[in-house]
């Protein structure tokens, strides 16, 4: 029986985590593949991914999504003349939450994708995954505006009233000048409820709306499992 090697990749804990300088759909991973995986063993690598909630205006062609995966060296990279590569590794499926036209969760299972042929070992300890939408730009969440009456204390953030939009984990927010991300739900379903955020200051009250600097909320948190799968030798 061929040997397995699991690497679970939580977004929430890669390298600079969910700050308000990171973007979950762009993330890196310190895994040294090396220590876990035979340097003389050629791999398949099968994958799966579940991600949180995203809020969709009117499920829009955002809607689609790949994911990329780039292990730095010796990996699936484009190639000077023949076949072409890629670090593509596949596509994620929009599940509609149900009873709602607009929540969705990004997966993939099992065998939503082709597995992937890994002729050696990556040697480079840092893994980068990014996910894209159709263009190929980081994918964002279609929201819409946000905008709300709320306010901030002890990374929490307390909304009292809703002009337009939804909040969801991942919700990249704006009050006064402090620019924060959504962590958790606390209570409330996008509206009206409190959210954990990443900003612990003191408390601010005011106008709620999306960061300035960003068209859209990232990717919801995700958990990405690799599966490395030992290749039989050949005869």
């Amino acid at each position: 029986m061929n040997k397995s090697v699991n690497i679970v990749l939580n977004s929430k804990n890669s390298i600079g985590g969910l700050s308000t300088t990171s973007n979950l759909n762009n993330s890196s991973y310190f895994v040294n593949l090396r220590n876990v995986l035979k340097s003389d063993k050629k791999y398949r690598l099968h994958w799966t991914y579940i991600g949180g909630q995203n809020k969709l205006v009117g499920l829009k062609d955002n809607a689609i999504a790949t994911v990329y995966l780039d292990f730095g060296t010796n990996t699936i990279t484009p190639t000077s003349g023949g076949a072409t590569t890629t670090q593509f590794i596949g596509f994620l499926k929009p599940i509609v939450l149900v009873g709602s036209s607009n929540t969705i969760y990004f997966q993939a299972e099992d065998n939503t994708n082709l597995p992937i042929y890994l002729d050696s070992v990556p040697l480079n300890p840092t893994i980068n995954v990014r996910v894209l939408d159709q263009a190929g730009n980081l994918y964002l969440d279609d929201t819409g505006a946000v905008s709300m009456t709320g306010s901030t204390a002890s990374s929490v953030l307390t909304i009292t009233a809703v002009s337009t939009g939804n909040i969801a984990v991942g919700s990249y927010l704006q009050l006064s000048a402090v620019s924060f991300f959504v962590s958790a739900v606390l209570t409330g379903t996008g509206g009206v409820g409190t959210y954990s955020i990443t900003y612990a200051g003191t408390l601010i009250s005011g106008t709620v709306s999306n960061n300035a600097s960003q068209v859209g909320n990232p990717n919801a948190p995700y958990i990405l499992t690799l599966k490395f799968t030992e290749e039989e030798d050949e005869d």
